[in-house]
């Protein structure tokens, strides 16, 4: 970045110096010898990646040769078509179809798809047109009905990252069981659920997804956010640990439902678990001790240190949170704990910050 920036201050300055050269040699010449339609199209690509694609659209109608450059697949292989975020959006199915073959191309590796544009038609072209792309964001949160994915059946299968929005009321079965061959490359995850847009009542809550069957299909998970997913509970969090035995960061920001009775089993299978965030979440488990469980020591040392969060550091403020963080030990503490290892009746002991801040 610095550098792009020293070459675009080299230009202008040679530019500004030129021009008073110029002006000296000749005082009745005021055209300066360099100017912006002169500059070459690789630094004026440069330039235009640092536009929104919004502003791409105007930059496009200024001359022939700005539009080509900025319908440069170059500068559209980070895509958000969700208006209410980036401003942008197409229309219709059959727009997007085109653009994916004209513009995007081989070169678009993430994407962000609101739900009227989660068609197979779109799927099926970001499969055969896009080989590299490998984050894709799918939002449903507004969605009032699914299309007709019957004939949905090629799906892009080198994800790295998937980002799924959840409806309140919509149920993705019929969806994700078209999708599910095409997940095991997956490495992250995210469900945002509708938390901020739930009710209290129990009789509102509906299991949209089924966590079961995508844990079955995803077995090299490292990092899992499950993010406000109100029917999320304790025996789903089980059977993700049963499957995905790579996780390393697991989220369960805002799913209530989520006391702590299967962190046991977490940890035991879950051997790279590293991060464990649970902002207002298990705050019936753990709070209530001022130090971990006894088990929890057991389990988590000698890889993983406990980190109680004051409510003062939280996010939530209304309600007592807590953000447990695995992580590697220290310089310090694996010092301390090296140091003792030679010694006999401290062989099996390993100190664990449980309750300290």
């Amino acid at each position: 970045m610095d550098g792009f920036r020293a070459t675009i201050f080299d230009v202008a300055q040679g530019a500004s110096q030129a021009a008073t050269a110029h002006e000296a040699d000749d005082p009745r010449s005021r055209r300066p010898l360099l100017t912006i339609e002169k500059l070459p199209d690789k630094l004026l690509l440069k330039i235009f990646s640092f536009l929104k694609h919004r502003e791409l659209g105007k930059v496009a109608q200024v001359c022939r040769k700005w539009r080509l450059l900025a319908y440069d697949s170059r500068l559209w292989n980070c895509v958000s078509l969700r208006p209410e975020y980036s401003g942008l959006h197409v229309y219709s199915q059959d727009a997007l179809v085109a653009l994916i073959g004209m513009r995007f191309g081989a070169t678009l590796k993430y994407i962000e798809l609101p739900s009227e544009l989660i068609t197979a038609p779109v799927l099926h072209e970001l499969s055969n047109k896009c080989p590299s792309l490998k984050y894709m964001v799918l939002d449903f949160s507004n969605a009032m009905q699914l299309h007709d994915f019957n004939d949905l059946h090629s799906f892009p299968c080198n994800l790295r990252s998937l980002c799924i929005c959840l409806s309140e009321v919509i149920f993705l079965e019929g969806f994700m069981r078209r999708i599910y061959s095409c997940l095991s490359s997956l490495e992250v995850l995210h469900l945002i659920g509708t938390f901020e847009m739930s009710s209290e009542s129990e009789e509102d809550i509906y299991e949209v997804i089924n966590i079961g069957k995508i844990k079955a299909h995803t077995p090299n998970l490292r990092v899992v956010n499950l993010y406000g997913i109100t029917f999320l509970d304790d025996s789903h969090i089980e059977m993700l640990a049963s499957n995905c035995i790579h996780i390393e960061c697991l989220a369960l920001n805002f799913c209530l439902r989520v006391k702590g009775s299967s962190f046991k089993t977490l940890i035991q299978r879950c051997k790279k678990l590293k991060t464990l965030l649970l902002e207002h979440a298990a705050k019936r488990s753990i709070p209530k001790v001022p130090a971990a469980p006894a088990w929890w020591c057991h389990w988590c040392a000698p890889n993983v240190r406990i980190v109680k969060k004051p409510v003062s550091q939280c996010k939530c403020t209304d309600q007592s949170g807590y953000d447990c963080r695995f992580s590697e030990l220290d310089r310090d503490f694996r010092h301390r704990y090296n140091s003792q290892r030679h010694k006999k009746d401290e062989r099996h002991k390993v100190p664990c910050n449980c309750g300290t801040d």
